[in-house]
Order: C-alpha cells, then sequence, then structure tokens
C-alpha cells in the first residue's frame, strides 16, 4: 500500500476461509445499505394522499419492505456465489450476530424500515 510516509504491507493472519466469508457477506450488506436510493424506492409508490385507508397503507409498507429485502438477497448472492442459498448466508449471519454492526444487524433482521419511519418518509418523498 502507498503512502505519504512510504510503502507498507499488511501481514499476520487473515482468518479463516469462514472469516473471510462472513466479512465479505458483511461488506456487500453495507455496501446495499450504502447505495440504497430510498426516496427513488417510495417515489415507486402512488401519491402517500391517494392512499388513505391504513389497512392499504400497511399493506403497501408490508410489500415495500418485502422487495428490499428480496433486492438485497439478490445482490447478496450476486456478489457471493460461494453460497448456495439466502438461507446459507442466513446461518452464517445468524451464527456470528454479535460481530455485526447494530444497524446493519437491524437493516437484515428487522427490516430497511419501521412502517412510522415509512409512512413519513414517503408522505415528505412523494406527497
Amino acid at each position: 500500500m502507498d503512502t505519504d510516509d512510504g510503502c507498507f504491507v499488511i501481514e499476520g493472519d487473515h482468518g479463516s476461509p469462514e472469516d473471510a466469508a462472513f466479512d465479505e457477506v458483511v461488506g456487500v450488506i453495507e455496501d446495499f445499505m450504502i447505495n440504497f436510493d430510498l426516496d427513488g424506492a417510495l417515489r415507486t409508490l402512488p401519491p402517500s394522499h391517494n392512499v388513505a385507508n391504513d389497512h392499504e397503507r400497511h399493506t403497501l409498507f408490508k410489500n415495500f419492505v418485502s422487495n428490499v429485502e428480496r433486492e438485497l438477497d439478490k445482490h447478496v448472492m450476486n456478489q457471493c456465489p460461494q453460497f448456495a442459498d439466502v438461507a446459507q448466508v442466513g446461518q452464517l449471519l445468524e451464527s456470528r450476530k454479535d460481530e455485526i454492526d447494530d444497524g446493519v444487524w437491524e437493516f437484515i433482521s428487522e427490516g430497511c424500515l419501521d412502517y412510522v419511519t415509512f409512512s413519513a418518509r414517503w408522505a415528505s418523498v412523494h406527497p
């Protein structure tokens, strides 16, 4: 690696293959989170003022979160082809959840946002 102070090489134990796979998956999820365009995704929904029924709003919310989860799963599987399926990735993450940043863990375990945040953001982005 080249720096202002000169070149240096990082040496040492890079961990097990499982450590490398775990780090790769978490990095891919973080990449997805950073590049996720929430406002753009919300603009694909009908204008919020057109959906007055709470049941309909909640159904849109559940579908929205499911779509984001599907996109995340697809992204992870495309970037990490060494995994046979999403369940295998889930098992790896679950087994090491204490090593995952709280924000990342909430995103993958509880969904990209809660209903209150969804409703407020949807109303502000796509009134």
